[in-house]
């Protein structure tokens, strides 16, 4: 039986998952750890977690990939991505499937070039070790393989 103190709570919770998903797509932890942050119940929260759920308004499915594509369209690394999204707590199987899919239509290399070509015209003024040591560091940072920044920063 829901307690009294309980079911004020549930609409409050409501609208403020509501809001945190008109920002985004959120993930079931972040949505989970934001309620927290707002002092809901874990009863309440879990409640409306499974609510959702069962409705489809929180899908790490597609939360995984809607996150994989915008973090591509900016420029980011596999690597990088991988590392976000179970910071977000999405599952290692949910996240490698993701990947395989995107691995389809997705050339880190000519990502590589794109960000290589736009930095060199920041470096004119550098010297070439100096350019390819900043090119590296913004590079891995950035979360591509080392090995394909190593062969791509070399071919400049």
């Amino acid at each position: 039986m829901i307690q009294k103190k309980n079911k004020n709570e549930i609409p409050k919770a409501k609208i403020a998952a509501f809001r945190l998903l008109k920002v985004r797509i959120r993930s079931e932890k972040e949505l989970k750890s934001r309620l927290a942050q707002r002092n809901f119940s874990s009863k309440v929260i879990n409640s409306i977690l499974r609510g959702f759920k069962q409705i489809g308004l929180i899908n790490d499915q597609d939360f995984a990939k809607s996150w994989i594509q915008s973090r591509i369209a900016k420029g980011f690394g596999e690597r990088r991505i991988v590392l976000e999204l179970k910071q977000k707590g999405i599952s290692d199987s949910i996240i490698k499937n993701q990947i395989q899919k995107t691995q389809k239509t997705y050339s880190p290399k000519a990502v590589i070039r794109q960000l290589i070509e736009k930095r060199l015209k920041r470096y004119k003024s550098l010297e070439p070790l100096v350019i390819k040591r900043r090119l590296y560091g913004f590079l891995v940072r950035r979360g591509f393989d080392i090995n394909i920044v190593l062969k791509e920063i070399h071919n400049i």
